[in-house]
C-alpha cells in the first residue's frame, strides 16, 4: 500500500516547498524541495532502525537507519506524524 504525507505550508521552511514523505511497501521517499533544486532521499524500509516524533504545535519526524543515517522532516500534523510512525514501525 502507498501513503503520501505533506507538511503544512504554514510551518517553518515549508511555505513554498513543503516536505513530502511517501511510503511504499519497500521504501520511504523524502522530498525536500528548494527554490533552486531539490533533495530526494530514498530509504529501504528494511533499514529503518527507529522513528521518533517530536510533537508540539506541529510534529517533527526523525527517521534513523540501522546504519546511523538520520532524516528529519518537520511541519506535519500530529495525526500524520503518528500515522507515519505506526506504518514504519509495523513492517
Amino acid at each position: 500500500m502507498n501513503y503520501r504525507f505533506q507538511a503544512l505550508r504554514i510551518t517553518s521552511g515549508n511555505l513554498f516547498f513543503p516536505d513530502i514523505i511517501e511510503i511504499t511497501d519497500d521504501k520511504i521517499i523524502i522530498f525536500k524541495n528548494k527554490l533552486i533544486g531539490s533533495n530526494k532521499s530514498i530509504i529501504n524500509r528494511a533499514n529503518v532502525g527507529s522513528v521518533t516524533i517530536d510533537v508540539s504545535i506541529f510534529a517533527t519526524i526523525l527517521i534513523e537507519t540501522k546504519g546511523g543515517e538520520r532524516y528529519v522532516s518537520n511541519g506535519f500534523t500530529r495525526s500524520d506524524a503518528r500515522k507515519i510512525q505506526e506504518i514504519l514501525l509495523n513492517k
